[in-house]
C-alpha cells in the first residue's frame, strides 16, 4: 500500500515537472515499499508487544488484558481489570498508538537519513520524523472518532424513527403521538414545498376559503366602525368652529 500511495504521488510529481514518470514512480514505489515494511515491521511486532508486555499504563494494561483474553479466556484477574479500566473513552482513542508510532517512525527515519546523509543526520531524522509520525497517528484517531460520532448519530436517528422496541411503545397514550425524525431532505422539501402551487384537499380548500371569508368580514367590520367614528367627529368639530 506505502509502495502505490509512493509510486502514485511520485508520478504526479512527474507529469507535472514534465519528468520521466516510470522511473520517478519505480524509485518512489521502492523506497515506500522499504519505509513502510521497516515502520510497520518494528511498530507491530517490536514496540507494540514491548510496551504493552511492561508499560503499566491505561491503554497498555487494556490491550494487556484483552490479549490475555483471547489467548486463554476470560479470568477472574482479567475481568476485574477490565472493569476497573470501565468503558473506552474518547481520550483512550486519542491517545491510541502514539507512543508505538512516534518511536517507530523515529528509529525508521533515523536508520534511513544515516544512511543516505551520514551519522551526523540520525538524530535530526529520529526528531523530524516521530513528529511526523506523531501527527500523522493523532489524525488518524481524530478521524476515527469523528467516524464514531457520526455512526451513533446515524443510529439514533434509525432508533428515533423506528421508535422504541420495548413494550412501553404498546402501552403508550393515542393523544400523544411521537413525530419521527426526519432526514435533512425531507425537512429541506417540506419547506420548500410551503412556496410552490400543490394539489389540496376539497376539505382543506373549503377551510382556508371560510378562513379568508372570516377574515374579509372581519375587515370590513373594522373598516366601517372607523368611517362611522370619524363621521360622529366631524359635527362635533363643526359645532366648535362655530
Amino acid at each position: 500500500m506505502t509502495s502505490a500511495v509512493g509510486a502514485s504521488g511520485a508520478s504526479a510529481y512527474a507529469v507535472i515537472k514534465r519528468q520521466r514518470v516510470a522511473r520517478l514512480a519505480a524509485m518512489a514505489g521502492v523506497n515506500s515499499g522499504l519505509l513502510g515494511w521497516t515502520f510497520f515491521g518494528l511498530r507491530e511486532f517490536i514496540i507494540s508487544p514491548t510496551l504493552t508486555s511492561h508499560v503499566p499504563w491505561r491503554q497498555y494494561t487494556r490491550r494487556r488484558a484483552e490479549r490475555e483474553t483471547s489467548h486463554h479466556g476470560v479470568t477472574e484477574s482479567e475481568e476485574e481489570s477490565l472493569e476497573r479500566l470501565g468503558p473506552t473513552t474518547w481520550s483512550d482513542i486519542r491517545r491510541r498508538n502514539l507512543l508505538d508510532t512516534c518511536l517507530a517512525a523515529g528509529i525508521t527515519g533515523a536508520f534511513f537519513n544515516g544512511i543516505r546523509r551520514g551519522s551526523s543526520r540520525i538524530i535530526p531524522g529520529f526528531f523530524t520524523a516521530s513528529l511526523i509520525g506523531t501527527l500523522c497517528q493523532s489524525g488518524f484517531n481524530e478521524s476515527s472518532i469523528i467516524r464514531l460520532r457520526v455512526l451513533s448519530r446515524q443510529e439514533e436517528r434509525i432508533v428515533y424513527s423506528h421508535g422504541p422496541s420495548t413494550s412501553v411503545a404498546s402501552e403508550s397514550l393515542p393523544d400523544a403521538p411521537k413525530q419521527e425524525a426526519m432526514s435533512w431532505n425531507d425537512t429541506i422539501t417540506k419547506k420548500w414545498r410551503t412556496f410552490l402551487p400543490h394539489k389540496i384537499s376539497e376539505d382543506e380548500f373549503s377551510a382556508k376559503l371560510k378562513e379568508n371569508e372570516n377574515k374579509l368580514k372581519e375587515e370590513t367590520l373594522k373598516r366601517a366602525r372607523e368611517s362611522e367614528h370619524g363621521l360622529e367627529q366631524r359635527p362635533d368639530q363643526s359645532q366648535d368652529s362655530s
